[in-house]
């Protein structure tokens, strides 16, 4: 492989890198994250991105990027795919053009949207941001990288990406902020109700606790219909927040009520 077959670059910029490299623990991190970005992109497209899903062996391989070229100008990386198989090739640079857009977004400050009508991608955006995070806290840490650059290579058309100061300020603020995932079900036993918040709390497992939202009219369904102990499921979306690691849904959007479970 040479530099013309690179798909993607990464470049660390700061001045002393113009004569040495990146410390091996700053450029192994943001290996590491780009792939995980790389493969939830994979996960996204097969709609099967959920907290703690992973990729099979094969799955990995057929996703997995290797370093394919080496500048020095200041410190930059060209990746081409691990699988040389044409059709595998051209499959992960539709996931880097994803995962560069997203990274793009982080980029220009427009990362958690505030509009009703949230970007079709917007679980995908909010579902890196630990990543994003492991990147640009290599600005200004050990390494002597002032910026990091992301751009397409060869057949990837992409916007340049540019992560400076700014962004690392940018991203760390953005730390609890909330998101929606993918729409799905849950249902647990009603322990708790919030009148004044429309919330309805639910026992889902021992120790897993998830608030509800609810709109009014379910809410008086709930607080007029059931007792406490009886199972509801819900339809809605997990709301999750930047920066939460843990599978578990701590808050629910409650769309509609599925089904109610009377206890006898």
């Amino acid at each position: 492989m040479n530099e013309e077959e690179s798909l993607l670059w990464l470049r660390f910029i700061g001045e002393d890198l113009n004569i040495k490299s990146l410390p091996i623990y700053e450029l192994g991190t943001v290996l590491i994250a780009f792939q995980q970005i790389i493969n939830k992109a994979y996960l996204f497209e097969k709609q099967s991105l959920t907290k703690g899903a992973k990729l099979s062996p094969s799955e990995r391989e057929k996703c997995a990027l290797q370093i394919g070229a080496h500048r020095k100008s200041s410190d930059e990386y060209g990746f081409i795919t691990f699988v040389t198989d044409p059709v595998v090739i051209d499959h992960v640079k539709t996931l880097v053009v994803d995962a560069v857009f997203a990274l793009g977004v982080y980029a220009s400050g427009k990362a958690v949207s505030k509009n009703e009508k949230e970007p079709n991608n917007q679980y995908f955006i909010g579902s890196i941001y630990n990543q994003v995070t492991v990147i640009n806290d290599r600005i200004e840490n050990i390494g002597g990288v002032e910026s990091i650059e992301i751009r397409g290579g060869n057949g990837v058309e992409v916007e340049k990406v540019s992560f400076t100061t700014e962004t690392q300020s940018y991203v760390r603020q953005l730390e609890n902020e909330t998101f929606l995932g993918e729409m799905q079900e849950i249902k647990g036993s009603i322990t708790k109700l919030y009148p004044n918040r429309l919330i309805a709390e639910i026992k889902i497992a021992p120790a897993y606790y998830t608030k509800v939202f609810l709109n009014e009219n379910d809410f008086d369904v709930v607080r007029y219909k059931t007792k406490t102990g009886d199972v509801i499921k819900f339809t809605g979306r997990p709301i999750y927040r930047l920066g939460q690691k843990t599978a578990k849904i701590r808050e629910f959007e409650g769309v509609s009520i599925v089904d109610i479970e009377n206890e006898f």
